[in-house]
């Protein structure tokens, strides 16, 4: 039988980092893209519904009760995690008909 070491990282840890690394780097030039073009062509403004804002408190919001229901797992709180994730789910959908309110606003605009 031949001996098989374990490898010092994992490839699931290698490839998370790598696509953490791409979208970081995507957003990087996208960004600096945007910059660019306002003001070297003089493009107006983005003008973003205050509907974002709040959108960002009900995915950080779901974020919480996910923690929590995570919690709520491993404690063998079988009540507890059902409703953290039905809350979890509630408002994550909130956030979803949100955005697509935001964004039409922001298109009409």
């Amino acid at each position: 039988m031949q001996n098989q070491q374990e490898p010092l990282i994992h490839p699931s840890t290698i490839l998370i980092t790598l696509l953490i690394a791409g979208l970081s780097m995507l957003f990087v030039a996208l960004s600096g893209a945007y910059v660019y073009n306002r003001l070297d062509h003089s493009v107006p403004p983005v003008n973003v519904p205050y509907l974002f804002y709040f959108n960002t408190l009900f995915l950080i919001g779901s974020s919480l009760t996910l923690i929590k229901a995570k919690k709520a797992y491993q404690l063998d709180d079988i009540q507890g995690y059902k409703q953290k994730l039905k809350l979890t789910l509630v408002l994550s959908l909130i956030f979803l008909f949100s955005q697509l309110i935001a964004w039409y606003l922001m298109n009409e605009e």
